[in-house]
């Protein structure tokens, strides 16, 4: 746990094979790091791990199974986000204020989108969703003003209150 946290000079990080765990706030606050490289090995990626750092992308790899809330909220460069196609859930607050957020490639297994987790992505235009989501939280999508597109899935029995409110 917050292992670099507040470290505003690390640009770059390179994670070795046989790291199966990025901490709570592991790099939270890291304003310069505008890449990250994650082995497959990780499984598991804590609380604001990356949260308030300059990452502009991410690929996160098909060995982590569990992302925790927050874990890139307020990444205000964050422009396109490819997730692992074996994960469940999108964390509360997953990418929330990640105003310059693009492109999201959501694995198709998700289940769950957490309560704020793309509120306030105001340049996310579309967003495919997973053929296996059931539940979308409050304010999930909340003033994703650009947002003109989305396609609720069958499986979808729960949309909590205010899931899109102030979209496009």
């Amino acid at each position: 746990n917050t292992a670099f946290y507040e470290c505003t000079n690390l640009t770059s990080v390179l994670l070795p094979t046989g790291v199966t765990n990025i901490g709570q706030d592991a790099f939270s606050g890291c304003a310069q790091l505008g890449s990250a490289s994650i082995p497959n090995t990780v499984t598991n990626i804590g609380w604001n791990a990356f949260s308030r750092s300059g990452l502009t992308n991410i690929v996160i790899p098909d060995g982590v199974l569990r992302i925790g809330n927050g874990a890139f909220g307020t990444c205000t460069k964050l422009v396109a986000v490819v997730l692992p196609e074996r994960l469940l859930e999108i964390g509360d607050d997953l990418f929330h204020g990640c105003a310059s957020l693009k492109y999201v490639a959501m694995g198709g297994n998700v289940e769950r989108i957490g309560h704020y987790a793309f509120r306030n992505c105001t340049q996310l235009l579309s967003i495919e969703l997973s053929g296996n989501l059931k539940l979308i939280g409050d304010w999930a999508f909340g003033n994703c003003e650009n947002l003109g597109e989305m396609e609720i899935p069958e499986k979808v029995f729960r949309i909590y209150d205010r899931a899109c409110v102030f979209c496009g």
